[in-house]
């Protein structure tokens, strides 16, 4: 924000000029009252293969608090003949107002409990994943809270709209999205992200005026 101050001559002319520049710091607050679990699920089948992989995720709940994991409960049935290797999970701010630009801020890669084999079922594990700013500073177009030089600042919050509202949200709009991806045998991989379901997580302030209580906002599990 710049804020100027013009004199002006009685013949219109300027005399003299002074700007200020500020840094204008937006705090999102959230609503204290728990919102229901965010989930999604998706199902594929194979060419010249009977049976479909199946995989589900849950997240543990709906807002976190910067420096909260976020545990997503993941299961598999695998009815299919294919073999699932392993899975990798990815946490994403996202832009979706800036040509849908997207930037990992959290990722996870494991094999343990691997391989899934064909027509085991009932496979289900927990894993946390917690963007940070100190694991990001280095990434370029993160979206922030605030200035990247001082200690309180956290990825920006995410972009919450009154429920009451009509009108979409102004500005520049902060999601983050989850996205799991199976790795399997001579096949491409399955992911779960936007396209075909959803699971959103908030993260914004709370009540409470303090700045580094932040919370998630809008984790997405998506399939294609």
């Amino acid at each position: 924000m710049i804020v100027r101050k013009l004199t002006f001559a009685p013949e219109g002319v300027i005399l003299n000029r002074s700007s200020v520049r500020m840094i204008v710091r937006k705090l999102t607050f959230a609503p204290e009252e728990p919102g229901p679990q965010p989930s999604a699920e998706v199902s594929r089948e194979f060419l010249m293969s009977v049976g479909c992989l199946r995989v589900e995720a849950m997240l543990d709940k709906q807002k976190y608090y910067h420096g909260e994991s976020i545990a997503v409960n993941v299961l598999v049935d695998n009815n299919s003949m294919k073999t699932v290797k392993r899975i990798k999970l990815y946490t994403s701010v996202c832009l979706p107002n800036a040509n849908h630009y997207k930037c990992n801020v959290a990722e996870l890669q494991s094999d343990e409990g691997f391989p899934i084999s064909p027509s085991q079922t009932g496979w289900c594990k927990i894993y946390r994943l917690c963007p940070l700013l100190s694991n990001n500073r280095d990434k370029p177009g993160l979206a922030l809270d605030g200035d990247l030089k001082n200690e309180d600042t956290n990825l920006a919050s995410s972009t919450m709209a009154s429920p009451k509202s009509s009108h979409e949200p102004m500005g520049i709009i902060v999601r983050y999205k989850v996205k799991i991806r199976l790795v399997l045998d001579f096949s491409p991989p399955l992911s779960l992200s936007q396209n075909k379901g959803k699971i959103m997580d908030s993260r914004s302030h709370t009540q409470m005026p303090v700045a580094k209580l932040d919370c998630f906002t809008e984790n997405t599990l998506n399939a294609r």
